[in-house]
């Protein structure tokens, strides 16, 4: 899986989940609402599936807001730092977290020298 179709998955569904709590709707409600099972819109707002363009229609127009709003990284941008940390590396392998994290360590040591 590419980390940029990952990242597409999980702003998609970030949008979707954001739009359906700001509504006060469970996930079967709003399955309900859009024509969706329960599962698949698990999925969505999960970031795990894609769904087609008629799918999206629905959805938007269900939560109200312009089909563009869906694709819209501005709502991640308002995540907290971990969360967008968590989201970045979530489909990371152990051994590129581990050398990311020596990187940090590598640079922390620089800006901030022991004392």
């Amino acid at each position: 899986m590419h980390q940029e179709t990952f990242f597409i998955r999980q702003i998609i569904g970030e949008n979707i989940r954001e739009g359906r709590r700001r509504l006060k709707l469970t996930q079967n409600q709003f399955a309900e609402t859009v024509e969706l099972s329960v599962q698949f819109l698990s999925a969505l707002e999960n970031g795990m599936q894609f769904a087609s363009m008629d799918t999206y229609c629905r959805i938007a127009e269900a939560l109200v807001i312009p089909f563009c709003a869906l694709f819209s990284a501005e709502q991640l941008q308002n995540s907290s730092l971990d969360e967008q940390i968590q989201l970045l590396l979530s489909d990371w392998e152990q051994g590129e977290k581990k050398a990311l994290l020596n990187i940090i360590w590598e640079i922390k040591t620089i800006i901030q020298p022991k004392y």
